[in-house]
């Protein structure tokens, strides 16, 4: 694990600037990665006010 690399961002979480931060490379796939995580419209809204509540703090 490397100590300077770390997810940015309170949502839509991402880890690719702090990779090009510290030169890490970074290879590009055709791996395709399907997210299902908001199908289910109960879930979807539970995780919408989640993400609300961490925006607003």
């Amino acid at each position: 694990m490397r100590e300077d690399v770390r997810w940015t961002y309170a949502v839509h979480e991402q880890i690719l600037p702090a990779l090009r931060r510290v030169n890490v490379p970074v290879r590009w796939t055709e791996v395709t990665v399907r997210h299902t995580g908001y199908t289910d419209s109960a879930l979807r809204e539970r995780k919408l006010q989640r993400d609300c509540m961490t925006l607003s703090e």
